[in-house]
């Protein structure tokens, strides 16, 4: 599989999981009481606030793929090793593959931990108890199925 298509599944994760959040936050607004719970020390609320912070734990994982995008696309500005990443273009991919890797996993993260906060704050009675395991655990396996193929594919093309 080439890199660049790496890199278009990476975006397409990435913006589905963001979408996905933003549809369940859409979709449980109208149940939010108006004080949340916006931080936790352990399993107790530590911090309140208002329903409207929800709106920045969407807004994080967008920063976070728009700057992952953002860097990949200047990459090749980017000293390395004493000369400039576009000089070489094979390390210039395997530079933005991290890269993508990276703020794919960071989409990840923070697009479970808005569904968690979600859900913690609403009310017992509307929670749907382990749904985010599932989803987290569907998701890690998947992208630990996928990174164990490319490495038996990569070890299948140098023998």
């Amino acid at each position: 599989m080439g890199s660049w298509r790496v890199l278009l599944i990476h975006d397409v994760i990435s913006i589905v999981l963001i979408f996905c959040l933003g549809i369940y936050l859409w979709l449980i607004w109208p149940r939010l009481p108006d004080i949340i719970p916006i931080h936790f020390h352990g399993a107790d609320p530590d911090s309140y606030g208002s329903k409207w912070h929800f709106l920045i734990m969407l807004a994080i994982p967008i920063f976070v793929y728009l700057l992952g995008v953002l860097l990949r696309a200047y990459a090749y500005k980017f000293p390395y090793e004493g000369g400039r990443l576009g000089e070489n273009m094979e390390q210039l991919l395997k530079e933005k593959l991290k890269v993508s890797w990276i703020f794919l996993c960071c989409v990840l993260l923070f697009c479970v931990m808005g569904f968690i906060l979600f859900q913690a704050a609403l009310p017992k009675a509307q929670q749907t108890d382990h749904l985010q395991y599932i989803f987290l655990g569907i998701l890690t396996v998947g992208v630990c199925l996928y990174i164990l193929f490319l490495i038996f594919r990569g070890k299948r093309q140098r023998s």
